[in-house]
């Protein structure tokens, strides 16, 4: 069997559902929702960004503080401002249903360094806060995998009352950036494929990507994990891998009883290539890998994916490279769309390394030796 080198993007969200898991509001002063990081970098923050579900009743409480705050020896925001900008809670600033991105250097230079803990913290400043005048986050939403996770974690105060999840979650939906990198989760509101067949438009979804092409010099694809759920116990699949101009590298196709597995819901499935010798592929170059439904009406019922404010913000998860939505109909012109990809990851063997001997994935300053 190969080897599995890494599971790429590692830390692209994997939701099971597009329900909300959870969310905090602030709605008196004082109040505050954070998100708890540890810097991967020496980095000066610029922007704070997160999903805001909805404003209250009477839609303008008064000032939001949105900025960067040390950590005390509680691991709680300590008070101190690192940086931050004061916002007017109005449809501008906070449209409700929104992933938003604000500045944050209004006061204050929020410099990190890496390994310190900060605190990335709404806070209501002043003005009129209470049960009708408040501001609600999106902070979790069901998930998977490494997702579920107990540090980064979310710190809030609500009526002037601690209100702090300590334990096991998805990662909080609160993230910040600099000038050249984003730090967090950025996803929005996940999304829903559904009633994709071998008769519907489209009729083969995945993603176009492409790595970094600093970290390894070659790579094979093994396959995917993604969460899919299936019509039922008869859906057929094939998974094709493309190059930048539709030559099909490498291509499997799935019975139903593969396919289904026992199970037709919403979960993570591993669905990996047989080809004897899989194709050497190189970093910087644009591939397709893709699930074409081959039933003519049963396939999957549901393919979850991951959305973004903007087509920035997802180099938190693949650095320099690509990752976003593919699809198409009948064989016919591809259309991408680099807002959205499909809650899938790569599985990588034969990574060989980079010139520093070390394959470095995005994100990270070491790796997994080649």
């Amino acid at each position: 069997m190969a080897r599995v080198d890494l599971i790429h993007p590692w830390f692209l969200p994997q939701p099971t559902s597009t329900s909300n898991a959870g969310h905090r509001q602030i709605k008196a002063i004082g109040d505050y929702v954070a998100c708890i990081r540890q810097a991967e970098e020496d980095a000066t923050i610029t922007k704070v960004g997160f999903n805001f579900d909805f404003r209250g009743t009477n839609a303008t409480p008064g000032t939001c503080r949105v900025g960067i705050q040390s950590v005390n020896t509680s691991g709680d925001p300590s008070g101190t401002w690192l940086g931050y900008t004061e916002y007017t809670a109005n449809s501008t600033n906070f449209p409700n249903f929104s992933g938003i991105n604000l500045s944050i250097t209004a006061n204050g230079t929020a410099s990190v360094t890496r390994g310190q803990l900060y605190a990335i913290v709404m806070y209501a400043q002043s003005g009129t806060w209470d049960a009708s005048n408040n501001l609600q986050f999106v902070t979790l939403f069901s998930g998977t995998g490494q997702y579920v996770t107990a540090f980064p974690t979310m710190k809030s105060v609500i009526s002037g009352a601690a209100n702090n999840n300590n334990g096991a979650q998805s990662h909080p939906n609160i993230y910040c950036e600099s000038a050249t990198a984003t730090y967090g989760n950025p996803q929005g509101t996940p999304g829903n494929q559904t009633s994709y067949n071998s008769g519907g438009t489209p009729d083969e979804i995945g993603v176009k990507f492409s790595l970094e092409s600093s970290w390894t010099t070659n790579f094979n694809i093994l396959g995917i994990q993604g969460i899919l759920g299936v019509t039922n116990s008869a859906a057929t699949a094939t998974l094709k891998l493309y190059n930048s101009v539709d030559t099909l590298l490498q291509s499997k196709s799935f019975t139903a009883t593969e396919l289904y597995a026992g199970n037709a819901g919403a979960l993570q499935r591993t669905l990996m290539f047989d080809t004897t010798t899989l194709a050497s592929l190189t970093p910087g170059s644009t591939y397709r890998i893709t699930i074409e439904a081959t039933h003519a009406s049963l396939g999957f019922s549901t393919v979850l994916q991951v959305s973004f404010p903007n087509n920035t913000v997802v180099r938190s998860f693949v650095g320099a490279g690509t990752y976003m939505r593919t699809e198409r109909t009948n064989a016919g012109a591809w259309t991408d769309t680099d807002t959205i990809v499909p809650a899938w990851k790569l599985i990588i063997s034969a990574a060989t390394a980079s010139a520093s001997g070390m394959v470095v994935h995005p994100g990270m300053s070491g790796g997994i030796s080649g």
